[in-house]
């Protein structure tokens, strides 16, 4: 509980999404798992779908992969893919589309550009092979 005044305010799910959101985007990778944790073994709340994405995309981007594949093993939910399936669909029908993702990387003075399914980046054969390499690793 959290005291506010003259009353006592519990956490909710809400709460939590908030919170973790907050640390994916401030890059506070320790500290959203700690909230994480609080949110489960204290306040007994279940975590959904946006929990576990709010707690995994930050383990990604700081190099946590075994960390991030811990997660994603642990997770106690089920991925419904006829859901996937129907809400890909229904924007099909709208004529929607997803933006695609972009990274940057500096070496060595020098910024990369990545976007998600862009294969111009001159090395994009060793990039695709180390990747691949990685994924064989798990």
């Amino acid at each position: 509980m959290i005291s506010f005044g003259a009353e006592d305010v519990r956490p909710d799910a809400v709460t939590f999404i908030s919170l973790l959101n907050a640390c994916k985007h401030g890059g506070l990778v320790e500290k959203g798992h700690a909230y994480f944790e609080l949110m489960i073994n204290t306040y007994n709340i279940e975590p959904r779908i946006k929990h576990y994405g709010c707690l995994i995309n930050p383990l990604g981007r700081a190099g946590k992969f075994g960390e991030a594949l811990e997660v994603i093993n642990g997770m106690k939910m089920e991925l419904d893919e006829d859901e996937a399936r129907n809400v890909r669909k229904k924007l099909k029908e709208q004529n929607a589309y997803k933006i695609l993702g972009c990274s940057w990387i500096e070496v060595d003075s020098q910024v990369h550009q990545f976007s998600s399914v862009d294969k111009t980046h001159p090395r994009t054969d060793e990039i695709y092979n180390i990747l691949e390499s990685m994924v064989s690793l798990y």
